[in-house]
């Protein structure tokens, strides 16, 4: 049973991690192909990126802090960032 709810744990994680970007454009009200344009990339790579698929490149990370007038370290936190109860 403990297993199971480490494994609960460690999933709930990494959704949550690679989320951040899509939750930020969503309250940002962009479409993922307008996000897209202001980044100059793909959707498909932005897509990517989002779900966690590939590791963005420092200098993405810097343009869609800036695009969605965040922070780099809020829409892509550490884990050592992240709470874990």
């Amino acid at each position: 049973m403990l297993s199971i709810i480490n494994l609960d744990r460690k999933y709930w994680e990494r959704k949550m991690m690679k989320n951040l970007l899509r939750i930020k454009r969503w309250q940002a009200g962009l479409k993922q192909y307008e996000l897209a344009e202001m980044l100059d990339c793909s959707s498909p790579y932005l897509s990517m990126v989002e779900n966690g698929r590939v590791e963005a490149t420092a200098d993405f990370k810097k343009k869609a802090a800036n695009a969605l007038k965040s922070t780099v370290e809020e829409l892509f936190p550490d884990k050592a960032q992240i709470r874990t109860y």
